[in-house]
């Protein structure tokens, strides 16, 4: 699919289009280029999976999020034979659905993906046309991040974070994203899923640097000890430095202050 018409369909779904984009988007049904019926099934599907409520972490997003990371580097990389990669990729909708937790892009892409993969027969022609969709589906969920991240809602701000756990490689723009989200979002529990999000790519030197870097700018004792505990798993003696300045801020958590001289010790 055009990036263009990603675009439009993704703010068509989102109810966030402009003038211009509605007319471009009406012009592009009337002239073949976009079929309508498709464009019908993923709205009622879209609507659907938005009447979900999504609940607000709690502030037990910090102790579980080591263990969601050991369990993603144990999954192994899907293979490209066709039923166990839509088998799995069922499976992971699923999860989401009930988590509540699908993004308008991942929606698109994945019903896409499920909707091609119908008419492939050839083991040769699917694996090529997986490739292809694979790629659509990243630079969609990259998008889609970087739009909701602008979003006044702090529900859509932690669904654009959640959309970087399945991306392999992250680029630096969206590195650089999330850095600016943990560091000026104004939700505790967004800040803390970026972190999350970061320390999986954690071999990004710019993520890597953005995580000791973001100790001394943190007000929050939450997030304060999930960094304090990200740059202890990262093994970076660099944070030492970041940590000593902030053991001298004023009136700082005493339940953080212990950790912080725990992690100096363990980094030293």
């Amino acid at each position: 699919m055009d990036e263009k018409f990603e675009k439009l369909i993704a703010g068509f779904l989102a109810q966030n289009q402009t003038e211009a984009e509605k007319a471009e988007m009406e012009a592009a049904i009337t002239a073949g280029e976009l079929n309508l019926d498709k464009v019908n099934e993923l709205t009622q599907f879209t609507n659907r999976l938005t009447a979900v409520t999504l609940p607000e972490p709690s502030e037990c997003l910090r102790s579980n999020f080591y263990q969601m990371l050991a369990e993603e580097k144990r999954k192994e990389k899907a293979g490209v034979k066709m039923p166990q990669w839509l088998t799995n990729l069922t499976d992971r909708l699923r999860q989401e659905f009930t988590l509540g937790q699908l993004a308008y892009s991942f929606v698109i892409l994945a019903l896409g993906v499920m909707l091609g993969l119908q008419f492939s027969r050839k083991q040769s022609a699917g694996d090529e046309k997986l490739v292809a969709l694979t790629t659509e589906m990243q630079q969609m969920k990259k998008m889609m991040m970087l739009t909701l991240l602008e979003q006044p809602s702090a529900t859509d701000r932690l669904k654009a974070v959640n959309l970087t756990s399945d991306m392999e490689q992250a680029d630096d723009k969206v590195i650089k994203s999330l850095l600016q989200t943990l560091n000026a979002d104004p939700s505790v529990n967004v800040r803390l899923a970026a972190i999350e999000a970061l320390y999986q790519h954690a071999g990004n030197p710019v993520a890597r640097e953005g995580l000791v870097s973001a100790i001394t700018k943190q007000d929050s004792p939450l997030v304060q000890l999930a960094l304090a505990d990200v740059v202890v798993a990262m093994q970076d003696k660099n944070a030492v430095k970041q940590l000593k300045q902030l053991l001298e801020q004023e009136d700082l958590n005493e339940s953080v202050k212990a950790k912080v001289k725990e992690s100096i010790q363990v980094l030293i």
